[in-house]
């Protein structure tokens, strides 16, 4: 099984810069193509919805992972995704043996997340799970110092997605922090949602490269839990419930019961008042056409108005709090790398002389210089304008 690359001219690369290196050596027109499980997702028939429940599919995921792995831990973010798996876990009565957060410690907003909201809904889990242990992964500076080598652009290049100068790749994390890369130890990832493209009055289910660039790993314990390679159906489900949400229910917000709270009629496990949730209000835009255009917007902007709506109708339920912006979107920044607080640490670290600082700026001017047209803009703090992995034809547009 191959695992996610890029693909130019017949060559393949796990590297993001090599791929878009190659192709405009090719011309400024060519893009490398996003391969992500083909020849798994190519043995599903995207044209049907299939038939299992979408609890009964996330049991059977999250069984799966406990039988396969000895130790198994989540990364939790308390996001849309990582919160919705560890729900699924507590609900099944599956035990985690560890839950992993991370502490970007040079970012106060971040930090100040971790303290108020995440750790509480940990605190939740582990009442029942009392031997669950609950780890930190602690993004110091000495790490910048450690990731932002003199040759990172040809290693680790994950920051050409977002362009955070933040050590964000989550292969470092578990080879480098964790020493977690052991075939018995499973790490489980909340990627991802399903994105829709309409094309020629047709709709498709597919993945874009940007989503996925931090996570990109070579190590077969790390698990996506939504885009599983050995579990195909869950990705083909989610990409049906989504294209089904939006024709049925799109601008008249009427949400089941099931959709709010994906696990309230589940005849697996036990039903649980640990965690809460909120009734999303009426905030977004009414139209009467689906267009490619709202769709880029509604599965691809975190900050427009239906990233709430969007979650629920993937399967992920109503946000616990939908003012937080871990909930609600809001924490990816929109500006990428020219964030403020992002801006800030640079400057900061520049100031300080950290080695790391000066590595990674001068990465991105090399980025400007040679390879602009790559980026949002033209510009590498906003991210590659990103690929589409192969399209999966899903039904003709209504």
């Amino acid at each position: 099984m191959f695992s996610p690359h890029w693909v130019i001219n017949g060559q393949r690369t796990s590297s993001q810069f090599d791929a878009w290196r190659y192709a405009s050596s090719l011309g400024p027109e060519v893009k490398p193509h996003f391969y992500f499980y083909e020849e798994q997702y190519d043995t599903m028939d995207w044209t049907t919805e299939p038939t299992e429940t979408w609890d009964q599919l996330c049991y059977e995921r999250c069984m799966m992972l406990r039988q396969r792995y000895k130790k198994l831990s989540l990364f939790y973010s308390a996001g849309r995704d990582s919160h919705h798996i560890l729900r699924c876990f507590y609900h099944f009565k599956i035990p985690l043996d560890e839950i992993i957060l991370i502490d970007y410690a040079t970012n106060p907003d971040r930090r100040h997340q971790l303290i108020n909201y995440i750790y509480p809904q940990v605190t939740n889990f582990i009442r029942q799970y009392p031997t669950t242990q609950v780890k930190t992964v602690d993004v110091l500076p000495d790490r910048f110092n450690e990731y932002y080598r003199d040759d990172w652009l040809e290693d680790q290049a994950s920051a050409m997605a977002h362009g955070l100068f933040q050590p964000s790749d989550f292969k470092y994390y578990v080879k480098k922090i964790l020493n977690a890369d052991e075939p018995s130890h499973g790490l489980i990832l909340g990627v991802d949602k399903p994105r829709i493209v309409l094309e020629d009055g047709k709709y498709y289910s597919t993945v874009i490269d940007k989503t996925l660039e931090n996570f990109m790993s070579d190590i077969p314990n790390l698990e996506y839990f939504y885009y599983a390679p050995d579990m195909p159906k869950i990705h083909v489900k989610q990409s049906w419930m989504v294209l089904n949400h939006i024709e049925r229910n799109y601008g008249k917000l009427i949400y089941t019961p099931e959709q709010l709270d994906p696990l309230i009629n589940s005849a697996l496990g036990a039903h649980s008042s640990s965690f809460s949730i909120t009734t999303p209000s009426d905030t977004t835009r009414n139209t009467n056409t689906i267009t490619s255009e709202f769709l880029i917007e509604y599965c691809g902007n975190a900050h427009s108005d239906y990233y709430d709506d969007f979650c629920i109708g993937s399967g992920r339920g109503s946000a616990w709090n939908v003012n937080l912006s871990i909930q609600n979107g809001k924490s990816k920044h929109k500006n990428a790398g020219r964030e403020t607080i992002h801006q800030k640490v640079l400057k900061t670290a520049l100031d300080e002389k950290w080695k790391s600082a000066y590595n990674f700026t001068d990465a991105m001017n090399h980025l400007k210089n040679e390879y602009s047209h790559v980026f949002n803009k033209g510009d590498p703090f906003l991210g590659t304008l990103g690929v589409y992995s192969k399209k999966y034809y899903m039904k003709n547009a209504i």
